[in-house]
């Protein structure tokens, strides 16, 4: 790149050029280029392809001698690409300048040298069954039979090294050593080239395979062996060739002489001669490819002499996401990180995988509240799934119990009649399962303490809770537009079924101090001086307890669009921000104002649709594209004639709700109240901790048992009341 500087200076100064030299070799000069593998058609010169001989022996002359060529699956291998194991690159280099040049970065990379494609094939194992040549029935030809049956395995192990970064090194200019690098070490092992696992042969120092073996952990705390990064393909080739002849014949004879007397004597003879030959052939063989992911075990850092290296301990058995790592600081201490993922606790932020597709061949019969009798319902279903119900159309399963659900159409009416069966189209899961939900910092190794929640030298810890009850502003659904005409189906309305943030936790509690050679200790300082984890493990599953955790923020209001509008402080500040352009691009944000306190209109996006971006949009205003202010239209104004824009702000506005949550106690039970509750209020809740029994009798709650935390959730028409209430 030149900066044209001579003719900026009417070639008074002389210009300059800038740029990058990139040099794709070795240390010593060579090229550092690999192939992954060589074209097929032409590729004659390849190193891979080798004689396999074999001889077919023949009875008294010399064996007929074969060969195959290898390598055996072909076909699978890579694609003719180069990958080069070393990249250099610099800056372009002055003439003079070398103090302060500024050195070089050299990357250097794994490729298929390392990491060759492997395969293995097993030897012919042949099984033949044959008639003795030396029988009576062979010399006779009466009965003969020559069966053979053989069998062979073939696998090509694949793998995607070619090209991934194995180190970054930074030099200073004239320095032989680097300043600041990284490394990337892989699980691997080396590897020897033989016909099968057990075959010894010469180990090539310099080539290896891929390992696939890690450390997972389920959803219940439990930790084992697992497999990462691999998928197998397995073909069988199976033939058989067989003939069978059948063959006879019938001789007849007349043997005729004359005795001494001249009378002629005949004897007539028969002979039968039956032949029967048998052939047969049959093989089998088997081909397994195996495709193998690098598993990146540890990362090592180096910064002016300090090293920190980082190992990946822990996966998840779920969805492979790593859970926990280990990183050694200067002290040569392991910090360890663990994160919680949101499966653990949302099962509907779960993996779809784990029922949808799952059909009912079976007649279903809905009754009048949308409700059917279905054995082990919850086992297949989740709240969210939308089913195809054959003869009937999409519904929503918006209640699981045991054995029953409750469905529901896309105007919230209920399925209602008796339907030949019935499929899950999408599941009420989420797939949000990699979505963390908690991170623990700490300097032992958390393991342990996963089922016991036990957990020691606890440095940092945070939280997040989620929701998936949220509330709608009411002026996207004014039945006004075909796209958001009016239901009471909460799934369509956005009001469940969107898992989102719903607030941030901190824990509270005292850190250590203490003095080393009469100064801080900052090797050991800092820990908490207890520890209780936010999601907790019990026998029944995960359970949210709060104490000694409080919250940081907390988001108050989305849009049926799933983007935040509005969240508050832990000291009760409102942030709020209006967005416009379809819901893609914020045109206001305000901090201490909540939500409903703000408007602006810059006339710019009533060419959109009105649903959803009318919160602070005047009603059929005339724009004018003859003048305007930061955009393209202005608000017209008539010569001589007053203009009065209004906007019927109050109608949507969320309000603070006079519906009042109370308890009352009842013969086992704990009765909830509402008081002051509006026309259209819809109950829900929310178990935070324990087991509790919940029965709604007469619009009342009734929760049963004890060591339980519920929510109890409250919408109606402009606002929505909640709380949390303890037995």
């Amino acid at each position: 790149m030149s900066d044209n500087w001579n003719t900026m200076t009417d070639f008074q100064e002389t210009s300059f050029a800038y740029g990058q030299e990139y040099q794709y070799k070795n240390a010593d000069g060579t090229s550092s280029g690999v192939a992954a593998y060589e074209p097929q058609l032409g590729g004659d010169e390849n190193p891979w392809k080798q004689p396999d001989s074999y001889s077919e022996k023949v009875k008294l002359m010399p064996d007929d001698q074969f060969y195959s060529e290898k390598p055996y699956g072909e076909s699978f291998f890579p694609g003719p690409s180069v990958g080069y194991a070393r990249v250099e690159v610099k800056n372009l280099e002055r003439l003079g300048v070398t103090r302060h040049a500024t050195g070089k970065i050299v990357h250097e990379f794994y490729t298929a040298r390392e990491f060759p494609v492997i395969t293995r094939n097993t030897d012919v194992e042949p099984l033949q069954e044959k008639t003795m040549p030396w029988s009576i029935s062979s010399l006779l030809n009466i009965r003969s039979m020559d069966y053979l049956t053989a069998s062979q395995g073939f696998t090509i192990e694949l793998n995607d090294m070619h090209g991934k970064p194995k180190s970054q090194h930074v030099y200073q200019e004239g320095a032989p050593d680097a300043i600041t690098s990284v490394k990337y070490i892989y699980d691997i092992e080396s590897h020897s080239f033989g016909n099968d696992e057990t075959t010894t042969t010469e180990v090539y120092p310099h080539t290896f395979r891929l390992r696939s073996n890690v450390s997972a952990i389920d959803n219940k705390g439990n930790i084992g062996d697992g497999q990462l990064g691999v998928f197998m393909d397995l073909v069988a080739d199976l033939r058989e060739s067989k003939t069978e002849a059948y063959s006879g014949a019938i001789n007849p004879n007349i043997d005729a002489f004359v005795l001494p007397i001249p009378v002629p004597v005949v004897i007539p003879t028969i002979h039968a001669n039956v032949q029967q030959e048998k052939t047969q052939f049959r093989s089998a063989t088997t081909t397994k490819v195996i495709q193998r992911s690098g598993i990146l075990k540890e990362t090592i850092a180096t910064d002016l002499g300090s090293v920190v290296s980082t190992q990946n301990l822990l996966y998840d058995r779920e969805t492979g996401e790593i859970l926990l790592t280990s990183t050694k600081t200067n002290f040569n201490d392991l910090v360890y990180s663990l994160t919680v993922p949101g499966h653990w606790y949302y099962d509907d932020m779960g993996p779809a995988y784990k029922n949808i597709g799952y059909t009912i061949s079976s007649p279903v019969t809905f009754n009048t509240s949308g409700t059917a009798t279905i054995a082990n319902a919850s086992n297949y279903f989740v709240e969210g799934d939308e089913l195809m119900i054959l003869g009937y159309g999409i519904g929503w399963v918006t209640t699981v119990s045991a054995n029953s659900i409750t469905v529901v159409r896309k105007t919230g009416v209920p399925a209602i009649g008796t339907f030949s069966g019935l499929s899950v189209l999408r599941s009420g899961r989420r797939n949000q399962a990699s979505t963390p939900i908690a991170a623990v910092v700490s300097l032992s190794d958390p393991r342990t303490g996963i089922k016991t929640n036990s957990f020691s030298k606890v440095l940092s810890s945070s939280a997040i809770e989620f929701g998936e009850v949220w509330r709608t502003y009411c002026d996207c659904f004014d039945g006004n537009d075909d796209q958001f005409a009016y239901s009471t189906n909460p799934y369509i309305l956005g009001r469940k079924g969107n898992w989102k943030p719903l607030r941030s936790w901190t824990h509270l509690a005292g850190r250590t101090q203490s003095t080393y050679n009469n100064n801080t200790n900052i090797r050991r300082d800092g820990i908490f001086t207890s520890y209780t984890p936010f999601y907790k493990f019990t026998p029944n599953g995960w359970r949210m307890d709060n104490f000694n955790w409080t919250y940081v923020s907390e988001v108050t209001e989305f849009n049926p669009f799933g983007s935040e509008i509005e969240n508050k402080d832990a000291l009760g500040r409102y942030s709020a921000s209006q967005l416009g352009y379809r819901q893609t691009q914020p045109i206001a944000v305000a901090a201490n104002a909540k939500y409903a306190e703000i408007g602006f209109d810059g006339f710019e996006d009533y060419g959109f649709s009105p649903c959803a971006d009318a919160h602070f949009k005047f009603d059929n205003p005339v724009l004018s594209t003859a003048a305007s202010h930061s955009g393209r239209y202005s608000v017209k104004v008539s010569s001589g004639t007053d203009l009065v824009l209004t906007k019927a702000f109050e109608a949507c506005l969320i309000q603070d709700c006079t519906t009042e949550i109370g308890t009352t106690t009842g013969e086992g039970y704990i009765i909830v109240t509402v008081s002051g509750q509006g026309s259209g209020a819809e109950f829900d809740y929310e178990v935070i901790q324990g087991d509790p029994v919940i029965n709604i009798v007469s619009g009342q709650f009734r929760v049963y048992g004890t060591g339980w935390t519920i929510k109890v959730i409250i919408r109606e028409p402009g606002c929505l009341t909640s709380k949390i209430i303890s037995q």
